[in-house]
Order: C-alpha cells, then sequence, then structure tokens
C-alpha cells in the first residue's frame, strides 16, 4: 500500500535520549504512527510489525495506531531507522525530504525491528 511519510520529533525521543542503545529507545522510535482504517486495510494490529520501503531501501518498524494521523499518511520520529530510507539528496536545498515522501507499507509480521547496533552494521555494509 503507498502512502505518505511525515517525519518529526516525539517528547518519547527526549525521554529516552541517555539510552539511545537501549531497548525502550528503540520502542518508542522506531515506530509508525497509522491510522485505525489503515491498519485493517494492511490486517495488522498495533505493536506488529511493518515494513517501509522506498528507492533508497527498506526497514521494519513497529505499528502503532494514531487517531490524529490521516488515512493514506503515517508518521514516523525522525531515527536512524527512518532515516534508512530517507533519500540523500537534498535536491540543492541543503535538507533531505523528510516530509511528504511517498513510500510502500507492507505487514512484515514474521520480520523484527532491528537493535540499532544492527542498523549500523547494516548502514556500513551499504
Amino acid at each position: 500500500m503507498r502512502v505518505i511519510l511525515i517525519t518529526g520529533r516525539t517528547s518519547s525521543q527526549g525521554v529516552y535520549k541517555n539510552d539511545k542503545l537501549g531497548k525502550k529507545y528503540r520502542e518508542n522510535v522506531a515506530i509508525c504512527e497509522i491510522c485505525k482504517r489503515d491498519l485493517e486495510k494492511l490486517g495488522i494490529k498495533e505493536g506488529e510489525i511493518v515494513k517501509l520501503r522506498t528507492k533508497e531501501g527498506e526497514i521494519c518498524l513497529y505499528a502503532k495506531e494514531n487517531s490524529d494521523v490521516e488515512e493514506g499518511t503515517i508518521f514516523c520520529p525522525l531515527s536512524p531507522w527512518i532515516n534508512f530510507i530517507i533519500p540523500r539528496g537534498t535536491d540543492s536545498i541543503g535538507m533531505p525530504t523528510f516530509k511528504g515522501l511517498e513510500v510502500e507499507i507492507e505487514p512484515a509480521k514474521e520480520s523484527r525491528v532491528l537493535k540499532i547496533n544492527e542498523l549500523i552494521e547494516k548502514i556500513k555494509g551499504d
């Protein structure tokens, strides 16, 4: 399913900023906030894993229901996870596209969300 990605900061990022290698940080930042209707279309429940894909790559995140997110849109906190699929180019403005990016989302129930050290190793391998 194609959706529009919006990224931003969350209060959870600040709460767990001193433990970025920890489980709580990952559980609160490696998330994809999505409306109930889109969760139903995907056939998944909150807490299950979704895979986001762009031409830059793909990443698995925890699905989190959020009634403030509009249908056809997802919200993900700015993080090493979401940066993995953000286009590297800046289109001469000095800033990557963090908002309004079209992404493919699908259920990934058999997958898992990478720990930050695993994500770093994956990035180093590219």
